[in-house]
């Protein structure tokens, strides 16, 4: 199986990898996350602690957007059982038409503290769980696509990455198998 072979790669994405150096399936498995979004831990809207954080809320009104010189600030208030958590998106306009009032959403961003008043800053709206890996940004690849081809080369493991090590090499020196 070929890097072309994979669902979503045509000729200029194939020319993106191509140019960062991966140019096989097995370039790709080993082409390794930068961090670990956490997914699965959700914080309450009270929560005090500055940093990345995971909610999950309903925004009671409709979510209202700012033009101030070309830039759009998108605003609105997200609430739980805890209290509630003002959110900002900035050159994000599709944001107020994404999310309605209220739906619960899942949202995942920076929690920042300045003088006493919390926001959640450009949060992204999550649908999966779990540790989500990340990898470095390309131009032309958006993140979510890149996961996917590692998935797809996850399933073809065998086919790119055949075993090289005798298993009683493995065995007698306690190593895991390469899938």
């Amino acid at each position: 199986m070929n890097l072309s072979d994979l669902e979503g790669i045509g000729p200029v994405r194939l020319e993106t990898l191509r140019a960062v150096g991966i140019v096989s399936l097995r370039d790709l498995l080993f082409t390794l996350p930068i961090r670990y979004e956490d997914h699965y831990t959700e914080f309450p809207c009270s929560v005090k602690t500055p940093g990345m954080i995971l909610m999950n809320g309903v925004f009671q009104d409709s979510l209202k957007t700012a033009y101030f010189h070309g830039i759009s600030r998108v605003t609105g208030t997200i609430c739980d059982k805890s209290g509630k958590l003002p959110v900002c998106w900035v050159n994000e306009p599709w944001m107020a038409r994404t999310i309605k009032a209220g739906e619960s959403v899942r949202l995942y961003g920076r929690l920042n503290i300045k003088n006493g008043r919390r926001t959640l800053q450009n949060p992204i709206i999550v649908t999966d769980t779990g540790w989500v890996p990340v990898y470095k940004a390309m131009k032309g690849f958006p993140a979510k696509s890149f996961r996917n081809l590692i998935q797809q080369a996850l399933e073809n493991l065998e086919d790119c990455c055949p075993e090289t090590l005798p298993a009683s090499f493995r065995m007698q020196n306690h190593l895991c198998e390469l899938n």
